[in-house]
């Protein structure tokens, strides 16, 4: 289940949790400083509507990362990539889910 891929992603330190991107970031040059400074290449990225609407637009053309929201992701995207990026407000949206 997708809740158990996560819970491993967790046990090999592969899981990162950012505070909620609260400015919109328009570059990909940008989103490239963020995604080098805390190594999370080859990163499915599972934000809430409002994180994701700030920063699709410079993460869309990154090759080795895949930003989706909390609704529009698979297991298989879990074990497709390292590393699962999620925001404060789209880990509290899984838990309601999940829980």
């Amino acid at each position: 289940s997708i809740s158990s891929l996560i819970s491993e992603k967790n046990k090999l330190k592969n899981l990162v949790i950012f505070s909620d991107f609260k400015n919109e970031i328009k570059k990909t040059k940008e989103m490239y400083k963020i995604i080098n400074k805390f190594e999370i290449k080859n990163s499915l990225i599972i934000l809430d509507k409002l994180s994701k609407d700030k920063i699709y637009k410079s993460v869309r053309n990154i090759p080795s990362v895949k930003i989706t929201d909390v609704n529009h992701f698979s297991a298989f995207d879990i074990v497709k990539f390292k590393k699962i990026v999620f925001t404060e407000s789209s880990v509290k949206e899984l838990e309601k889910r999940y829980t």
